[in-house]
């Protein structure tokens, strides 16, 4: 059965002139570009708090690996080590991503902020493209398309979530899936069942789940209510399930590995905290009035949200054009909208509605940990874009080119008034200088200093945190100063509670500051500096083996003495069953690191108490994802080292293949024979391999579908 209004639908979206086929699209392009002119063409300007951050420390690793020839494994920096490449956020699989890496190679990390900035706009751009092309199909005309196109790329969420660029790429691809939706409720096509599995895979490949989760969830309600309201058969739902399996296949090369990661990590553990959400009810008090609430003012601010999610403004213009649609309209496809912006506005607002909000604890954990519900203001926002459309459509567009053009430019004003410019998307980059390979926060001195202290010995010290700055551990991987410590949604639990004998916080957070100073496992760590601000220096507790040893520009430096070597020997284990038990010695006070080692799992361990001190071990070569070390011992040994466990390492000594022991709850460790030996170890992940290997077969399938005659 196929849709009522498709009838009417030309069969080319192509218009019949180059010049009204290139408009639009322009438009659209011009008013992007005037919206985030600050950021995009002035250097004191930037996109604010976790673009740079966040993402920025993230493209530089990606950028800088890829640049070399290397593709970005294991980060040796952060958490003393972490599976890059598992990390959904850093869009290494991203394909739209890779030109803004090699550009940053090309032009040097300098260019990275601002290619990033270009990144967030130019995917602003592609939403307000794919929405204008989901509007024509619509049969609606060009001037009411680029409207509710106009809408879309301008109103809330764009304007509010820049600093997410994960979230900014994957919704650019919703108006497409629903698009794609549209096409096969017309009439199934192989080439748009690809297409809609090609979109929904680029939304999974952005890197940000609770977006990815909009765009899954709205295009499978988009389905349902083709299916309820008669315009399609329930086929229809078998294309969209067909297509979201696809896409998962298509994605794999990311998917397998994120998901391998995230039952070890502190993502696990969202849902017991992540018990509410949505877009707070006070918030749609923005669509009339965007600044009531001084949003715009952080300093008068003064409720208890997060002030980024209090913007859901869609224009004046566009309200009001929706709801006379929604009045004066009596086709299907108005109401059939009404609804999908209502369910998404329902969505978006969450656990804050009576509704949602008594059974939101009882959504189950799979679904509800990544699942941010105020990231369905996309959804909505797009639902109020079409209804506005249609609304134009019916009343404006008719009444000729002059009064449709004059309603999209006032629209434009109207939200780039409101929104450009704002604390939400733009910041003055004096405010925060953010770091470079140069300087730490404006201080050249400050990381030439650090840098001298670490590489003192090879590989260099690690360095922690007691207060001031999280940018010392964030940037490590662009500064080249290895940490005990970091800044992932995505940390290994087994670090994160290794940390948590030494730091307090709760098991699912992702930073802990350093707490306990006289805690011998900072030692295990490789902590041999740690600084602090100088309001936290005057509370320090006192340890005769941290002391401090100067200055790195605001930041006061101390010395762990105590701090052991990256690699070393014991001569004596303790076997554990499980990583609780392991963390439960690693923890207790009697515990000697330097001599003792916790190691967990069952088979055959044989050592002997060694003769010799702590210098019988020496690092040869050292880098992201392969060691080699020369060790001399006078009889069978163990050795120790702060190196992160993760599957995939794979070691050999003196040529044969060993094992690896978790050692100590969260590292690596290796039995090593008397005598002089040689140890490799090499991280080659094989569920990245399975994934490629999957991705492979899905992407040529999706050529030979897409390219294929009819």
């Amino acid at each position: 059965m196929t849709s009522g209004w498709t009838h009417t639908l030309p069969r080319r979206l192509v218009p019949k002139s180059l010049r009204s086929e290139v408009l639009p699209y322009a438009v659209l392009f011009l008013e992007v570009l005037l919206f985030h002119r600050r950021v995009l063409f002035y250097l004191k300007w930037s996109i604010p708090f976790d673009i740079r951050g966040y993402h920025l420390p993230l493209a530089f690793q990606a950028a800088e690996s890829l640049g070399a020839g290397k593709l970005p494994l294991w980060d040796p920096y952060t958490y003393c080590g972490f599976p890059f490449y598992a990390n959904i956020n850093t869009q290494l699989f991203y394909p739209p991503a890779w030109p803004f890496f090699a550009l940053a190679h090309l032009f040097g990390f300098a260019s990275l902020s601002k290619l990033l900035e270009w990144q967030t706009a130019l995917h602003v751009f592609l939403a307000g493209a794919f929405a204008y092309c989901l509007l024509r199909k619509m049969n609606l005309r060009r001037g009411s398309a680029l409207f509710g196109a106009t809408i879309f790329q301008l109103g809330g969420y764009f304007s509010s979530q820049a600093q997410h660029l994960g979230a900014m790429c994957a919704a650019a691809w919703l108006p497409l899936a629903w698009l794609g939706v549209m096409a096969i409720a017309e009439r199934f096509s192989w080439r748009w069942l690809a297409g809609l599995s090609g979109a929904l895979a680029m939304s999974i490949l952005a890197g940000f789940p609770p977006a990815t989760i909009v765009v899954f969830g709205s295009t499978l309600l988009f389905a349902a209510l083709l299916v309820l309201f008669r315009r399609t058969s329930w086929r229809l739902l078998v294309s969209v399930v067909a297509a979201s399996v696809w896409a998962g296949l298509l994605s794999s090369v990311q998917l397998i590995p994120t998901l391998t990661l995230v039952p070890p990590s502190v993502a696990s553990l969202r849902p017991q905290w992540h018990t509410t959400g949505g877009v707070p009810l006070q918030a749609l008090v923005s669509l009339v009035a965007p600044n009531y609430y001084h949003i715009f003012n952080p300093d008068q601010y003064q409720l208890p949200f997060n002030f980024t999610f209090m913007y859901v403004y869609c224009s004046i213009a566009g309200l009001l054009l929706a709801l006379t649609a929604v009045i004066v309209s009596r086709q299907r496809l108005t109401v059939l909208f009404l609804v999908m912006t209502v369910v998404c506005g329902i969505w978006m607002v969450g656990s804050n509605t009576p509704l949602i909000g008594t059974y939101y604890k009882h959504i189950p954990d799979v679904i509800r940990g990544p699942m941010y519900a105020e990231f369905a203001m996309a959804a909505f926002i797009l639902g109020i874009s079409v209804m506005a459309a249609l609304g134009a459509d019916r009343l404006i567009a008719s009444r000729g080119k002059v009064a449709i053009a004059a309603l999209i430019a006032l629209a434009a004003a109207d939200l780039t008034i409101q929104g450009s410019g704002r604390v939400l998307n733009t910041a003055r980059t004096i405010d925060d200088p953010g770091v470079t390979p140069e300087h730490f926060e404006g201080s050249r001195a400050a990381l030439a200093r650090m840098r001298e202290l670490a590489g003192q010995s090879f590989p260099p010290a690690r360095l922690d945190m007691i207060g001031g700055s999280r940018n010392w551990t964030s940037f490590a991987p662009v500064m080249h100063l290895p940490t005990a410590n970091g800044d992932q949604p995505l940390a290994l639990l087994r670090m994160v509670g290794v940390r948590s004998c030494f730091a307090k916080g709760f098991e699912w957070e992702r930073y802990y500051w350093v707490e306990k100073l006289d805690s011998k496992v900072i030692n295990l760590l490789n902590i041999r500096y740690l600084l602090a601000s100088e309001s936290d220096d005057q509370a320090l507790p006192r340890n005769p083996s941290i002391n401090r040893i100067g200055t790195a520009g605001n930041h006061s430096v101390y010395e762990n003495r105590d701090a052991l070597p990256r690699f070393f020997l014991v001569g004596a284990v303790r076997r554990t069953h499980d990583f609780n038990e392991s963390l439960a010695e690693v923890c207790s006070p009697s515990f000697d690191p330097a001599n003792l080692a916790i190691v967990e799992g069952a088979g055959e361990l044989k050592i002997q108490p060694r003769l010799s001190g702590l210098d019988q071990v020496r690092a040869l070569e050292y880098s992201a994802d392969f060691i080699e070390l020369e060790v001399n011992t006078d009889a069978p040994s163990f050795l120790v080292s702060s190196e992160a466990w993760y599957p995939g390492w794979r070691a050999r000594v003196n040529g044969d293949d060993a094992r690896i022991w978790i050692t100590n709850a969260a590292f690596r460790g290796i039995a090593v024979p008397a005598g002089h030996s040689r140890i490799t170890m090499k991280f080659s992940p094989p569920d990245l391999v399975y994934g490629a290997l999957v991705s492979i077969f899905a992407w040529l399938l999706f050529g030979i579908v897409y390219v294929a005659k009819r």
